[in-house]
């Protein structure tokens, strides 16, 4: 059995198409897990960078996450003047968008 490998060995190796010392686990989109596991509301998730990181490190760290793709919700939100983007909260989720650039209807063949 191979030496037990950290996890950026792990997924080097994998990338690397070398065998792992196991599967590596790989978690994208935690944010609302991560908010309402540690009781984190979704506005400070949203608005406190820090608060943010620590959410993101603490569920990686209890949960032996190998690879966790962290998107910080704060710069994609907030990016929505220059892009006519206009999102709004509903109750305490994520936002949606309810305005945007494009007003065709889309037509799904």
């Amino acid at each position: 059995m191979a030496n037990k490998m950290t996890p950026r060995e792990r997924v080097a190796a994998t990338i690397g198409g070398k065998k792992p010392d196991k599967l590596p686990i790989m978690v994208a989109n935690s944010n609302t897990f991560i908010c309402q596991y540690y009781g984190i509301s979704v506005e400070d998730f949203l608005t406190k960078p820090d608060l943010c990181a620590q959410g993101n490190i603490k569920f990686i760290e209890e949960f032996e996450v190998d690879y966790c793709l962290t998107v910080n919700g704060y710069i994609l939100y907030g990016c929505g003047p220059e892009l006519r983007v206009t999102w709004e909260f509903v109750e305490n989720n994520f936002p949606g968008f309810v305005e945007v650039p494009i007003k065709s209807e889309w037509i799904l063949l």
